[in-house]
């Protein structure tokens, strides 16, 4: 369901993810991880091919494109194909540098039609739909498509924010810590499943346990978590 009604600090329109998964905010706005993300991406020279998980509408993957990327692979559990391509053509993107792949991200190297390395990896507002250790699992998985020299880019719902407020496995270790919101963090973010929150220690340590290194890591003002790696060879 789609509303007008901003409902957040940055006015973005409270648009539901479908399924359940949050709200769709990366069309809407290009956030200071994006913009990371991006930075990077246009001073980077040669080929690149870039990867953004829980795509969403496809805001950040189109802005990859738009930032230098050659390639890029956008994929979601949800069927965002037609958002994605028409928020593309509308952006004036080349439709063949994009591919939009549907399925779960800890079965990515099954979905991947060719044998594919990237240089850098996004995924925002999503890891932290899975319990710790199947998260940390999915990040080892990324080091196997990844360049030896891949920048991540991964941000998660924080542990000390407003929305901690209303979560009853905050004082539980992040290896146990999986459940729904309460009322009315549920319905405001329309995150209808559970999930693993976290504090920037338990990001640097799930980086570290799963091979990546930490290089930034900062909180939003809302309180979501945000982190910058490289893949640690």
């Amino acid at each position: 369901m789609d509303s007008t009604k901003t409902f957040n600090q940055y006015d973005d329109q409270r648009i539901e993810a479908r399924d359940g998964y949050g709200t769709e905010a990366s069309h809407q706005r290009c956030d200071d991880l994006d913009s990371l993300t991006l930075e990077s991406i246009q001073n980077r020279d040669g080929i690149i091919f870039a990867l953004d998980l829980a795509t969403g509408y496809g805001g950040q993957a189109i802005r990859m494109l738009q930032a230098g990327a050659n390639k890029v692979v956008a994929v979601d559990l949800t069927d965002y194909r037609k958002e994605l391509f028409n928020h593309a053509q509308k952006n004036k993107v080349d439709l063949e540098k994009i591919t939009f792949i549907q399925g779960d991200l800890r079965h990515l190297s099954d979905l991947l039609p060719t044998p594919m390395v990237f240089n850098f990896i996004s995924c925002q507002r999503a890891l932290h739909y899975f319990p710790y250790n199947d998260a940390k699992n999915i990040l080892k998985n990324l080091k196997k498509i990844a360049t030896s020299d891949a920048q991540l880019y991964i941000s998660m719902s924080g542990l000390d924010g407003e929305e901690g407020e209303h979560y009853a496995h905050d004082n539980r270790p992040v290896e146990e810590r999986f459940c729904e919101f309460n009322e009315p963090m549920r319905t405001k973010q329309n995150a209808l499943h559970p999930l693993c929150l976290y504090s920037e220690d338990d990001a640097r340590k799930l980086l570290e346990e799963s091979g990546w290194h930490c290089t930034n890591i900062f909180t939003s003002s809302f309180g979501t978590v945000k982190v910058v790696g490289h893949n640690a060879e």
